[in-house]
């Protein structure tokens, strides 16, 4: 779970370190937007692989056709994709991946 109030904190603190008021107009409330923000991009890491993969609808379905060709290579190209670089929370990848397997 995200703590929002603790977020807020940080950033506060974040924005006094930076030689900053936190309490001016401009920046009253950046610390809750700060954390709102951080809420929605990271709530991924809240959920499983699958439980991602059912909310996209990125699953297969059950009762696959058994006589299909098990070796048939499937092949998904240009897939979005974005993650945060853990050492600096910030955007650094948002770019397409195409992934072949075989069911």
């Amino acid at each position: 779970m995200i703590d929002k109030k603790a977020i807020e904190e940080h950033i506060r603190g974040i924005l006094i370190a930076l030689g900053d008021d936190p309490e001016r107009e401009g920046l009253l409330e950046t610390p809750k937007r700060v954390a709102e923000m951080y809420e929605e991009v990271f709530a991924g890491m809240n959920y499983t692989n699958h439980e991602i993969a059912d909310m996209f609808d990125k699953t297969f379905e059950d009762g696959l056709d058994a006589n299909a060709d098990s070796q048939s290579v499937v092949v998904m190209k240009d897939i979005d994709i974005f993650s945060y670089c853990e050492h600096h929370l910030a955007l650094m990848y948002d770019m397409k991946v195409n992934v072949a397997y075989v069911p």
